[in-house]
């Protein structure tokens, strides 16, 4: 079952956002995603299995400014998604994905994107899968002044 967050499904989503970005700081999650409940062009679904498990989640916003290969406005853009290792491959990423199409339609957006880093083969895999068609590789650059 997906449905949006809410009150109960929240501090797990922060908990599977925290293992899909490691690097980020729990508070940090916390105030990003509270942030995100409350303006409308973002939109965070949660996975829950039948026996009431937490499984994934998808975080979506949507994007008014160029999006790399994208022709309209909005787009539809995924920010996040993350499903539990012994739920993958069981079609959960997928429904997902099916949900953010949806949600995507709803508001007005005929593409959807995304993006993954180069290491991130796993990611890259599951987005061709999923039908996604890969559009550019970019590497990005800093200079302290």
């Amino acid at each position: 079952m997906i449905n949006k967050i809410d009150s109960d499904s929240f501090n797990a989503c922060v908990a599977m956002a925290l293992k899909l970005w490691p690097d980020s700081q729990k508070n940090e999650l916390t105030t990003e995603f509270k942030e995100m409940m409350s303006n409308d062009n973002f939109e965070i679904f949660v996975f829950q299995t039948e026996s009431a498990e937490y499984a994934g989640f998808i975080q979506l916003s949507l994007r008014h400014d160029y999006v790399e290969g994208c022709l309209t406005s909005p787009v539809a853009y995924i920010e996040g998604i993350y499903v539990e290792e012994d739920y993958r491959r069981f079609g959960t990423g997928k429904k997902l994905i099916t949900m953010a199409e949806s949600w995507a339609r709803a508001n007005g957006c005929s593409e959807i994107a995304s993006d993954c880093e180069l290491h991130n083969t796993s990611s890259r895999d599951f987005h061709y899968a999923s039908g996604f068609r890969e559009i550019d590789r970019i590497i990005c650059f800093a200079k302290k002044i």
